[in-house]
């Protein structure tokens, strides 16, 4: 099959630029090296006093109605890697951050002071678990996360993260900045504004 032949049911002009390219091979890598422990009948998380939280990794979108029944029922905070953005609105109080792109980022985040971190759905070729593996490390497969429990979930801590607050301070001014070249943020902005509801923007990752 050629990547034309995929593309002809989205666009016609944009097909007949590919008609001797073939098309790529969908392969998933395994994720080598984590094992997620996963049962049906999920290990115990502890009582009220232990802390928890969530990393949503980008299967997690699979399930997004489970991860946010999850940690409404635990009381568990939410961090995201960069294919799982948007999971929680900015505003959210379980919404801690987009992470991954940065050394640091697990550590401004407080991993380390946590008792488990709930994996859901990471990717380890995007985020390997030695980044992030601060404390244990449960892994959890979306779409079953209903044997995940624990006693009475306590308050979601108040205040937000280090990771949250540097990247706020440098992100949230850019929306109002009229400088030319455009700021990141305003650019994002201004595209997003542009957008119809069923428009999407795609690029290649990289610098």
């Amino acid at each position: 099959m050629s990547l034309a032949e995929l593309l002809r049911p989205l666009s016609n002009d944009v097909a007949s630029h590919f008609a001797d390219v073939a098309a790529p091979v969908a392969v998933r890598p395994t994720p080598a090296g984590f094992d997620t422990g996963y049962e049906p009948h999920a290990p115990d998380l502890g009582d009220a006093s232990t802390r928890i939280v969530i990393l949503a990794g980008p299967d997690a979108v699979l399930d997004q109605p489970g991860i946010h029944a999850l940690a409404d029922r635990i009381g568990a905070p939410v961090a995201n890697t960069w294919g799982a953005k948007g999971i929680y609105a900015w505003d959210s109080p379980h919404h801690m951050g987009t992470c991954g792109l940065q050394r640091d980022d697990f550590l401004l985040l407080g991993f380390d002071r946590f008792d488990v971190i709930i994996a859901i759905g990471v990717d380890v070729i995007e985020t390997p678990v030695e980044r992030f593996a601060l404390t244990e490390v449960i892994g959890a497969a979306p779409g079953q996360l209903g044997g995940l429990e624990r006693g009475v979930a306590p308050p979601l801590p108040t205040g937000s993260n280090r990771l949250y607050d540097r990247v706020a301070a440098i992100a949230q001014p850019g929306y109002l900045d009229n400088a030319t070249p455009r700021h990141p943020a305003r650019a994002v902005m201004d595209l997003k504004q542009s957008l119809r509801p069923d428009e999407r923007v795609t690029a290649q990752p990289g610098a």
